[in-house]
């Protein structure tokens, strides 16, 4: 997940979390699961918390555009 938001957004560094909820994700699979789609999911929840966060936001700069944040990342993963 890093490297594919790295291209498109700026990620600040949670990549323990992000291990941890894919390890998570590993150990409770089942033959139709999908690690291709698990990030994909997760990449999409926190574009969809990135979104409502700078919705808020009177002004909203191009970084704002572009910055996924750590707390988008974790709220993306509560609802996982």
């Amino acid at each position: 997940m890093h490297c594919y938001c790295e291209k498109n957004t700026s990620v600040i560094d949670i990549t323990d979390v992000i291990y941890s909820y894919i390890l998570k994700n590993y150990d409770s699979r089942t033959e139709h699961s999908a690690n291709a789609r698990l990030m994909r999911n997760l990449f999409e929840s926190s574009l969809a918390f990135q979104a409502n966060r700078i919705v808020e936001l009177e002004f909203i700069t191009d970084k704002d555009l572009s910055t996924i944040t750590q707390s988008d990342i974790l709220q993306a993963i509560e609802i996982q």
